[in-house]
């Protein structure tokens, strides 16, 4: 049996503007659940519900959107910290990725390409950190493409 590689090869962070953003965003959903649900009562429940799955998606947009990339000699992870949980990592083995395609078609967006799956992430760092990556991935003959 094959122990998995503790220590990354490559990781991204977010940078503390992101961070930022995101606890920001997460606390202006949170206020405008509790105003809905204490302070715009004369609204009727339609309103009420509607403005309280808005903000819950604010919310919801707000952790999904907040992401890092782990690269390990066998594995790629794509974590995401404002869930507070690994349950919500996405794995994936490098012997079982076919091609990673950066792209800025619909923005700069990280497309994984692995046995019978597909997975797309926007992605928000710098060029010199995009090429650092690409080289690490490269290293463990994974398949890249670049149209960015």
């Amino acid at each position: 049996m094959e122990v998995p590689s503790e220590v990354p090869i490559f990781e991204t962070t977010l940078s503390r503007v992101d961070n930022l953003i995101a606890i920001g965003q997460i606390a202006l959903g949170a206020l405008g659940i509790t105003w809905t649900t204490s302070k715009a009562v004369n609204l009727g429940w339609g309103l009420q519900l509607f403005f309280c799955l808005f903000f819950a998606g604010w919310i919801v947009q707000a952790v999904r959107r907040a992401k890092t990339f782990h690269l390990f000699a066998d594995r790629l992870v794509v974590r995401r910290p404002f869930t507070f949980t690994t349950k919500t990592d996405q794995v994936y083995k490098v012997q079982e990725i076919r091609e990673v395609i950066f792209s800025r078609i619909k923005g700069p967006h990280l497309y994984i390409r692995a046995n019978g799956r597909y997975a797309d992430f926007r992605i928000d760092f710098t060029e010199k950190t995009r090429n650092i990556f690409i080289s690490e991935l490269v290293k463990l003959r994974v398949k890249v493409s670049s149209k960015m």
